[in-house]
């Protein structure tokens, strides 16, 4: 898939970022893993917290047709950007060969 490829269910997350809720709150040994859930998109996300508050790590469960082979440039989230308000990405101008006279 690629950015034409991105469902519209899934522009604003792409655009705005995640809108994230807060879903449940579980022990692993002695840390603490913090559910999320995306209010607009579905996408999951699972914090894990020590003792002391420090992020240990961060892992996504993303709904089916969000993910992009490769990932996305910058000029890919330009473009979403650019859908986003109903706008065209400018085309690059063509490169103009030089005339040489013939003689």
């Amino acid at each position: 898939m690629t950015i034409a490829g991105v469902l519209d269910e899934h522009l604003e997350c792409r655009t705005l970022a995640h809108a994230w809720r807060y879903t449940d709150v579980t022990r692993d040994g002695r840390n603490w893993v913090q559910g999320r859930a995306c209010t607009r998109c579905e996408c999951l996300k699972y914090v894990t917290i020590s003792p002391k508050g420090e992020l240990v790590s961060s892992r996504y469960v993303y709904p089916k047709g969000y993910t992009i082979p490769g990932g996305v440039t910058a000029d890919d989230r330009n473009a979403l950007r650019l859908r986003s308000v109903g706008a065209e990405p400018a085309r690059k101008p063509k490169r103009r060969r030089s005339l040489r006279a013939v003689s």
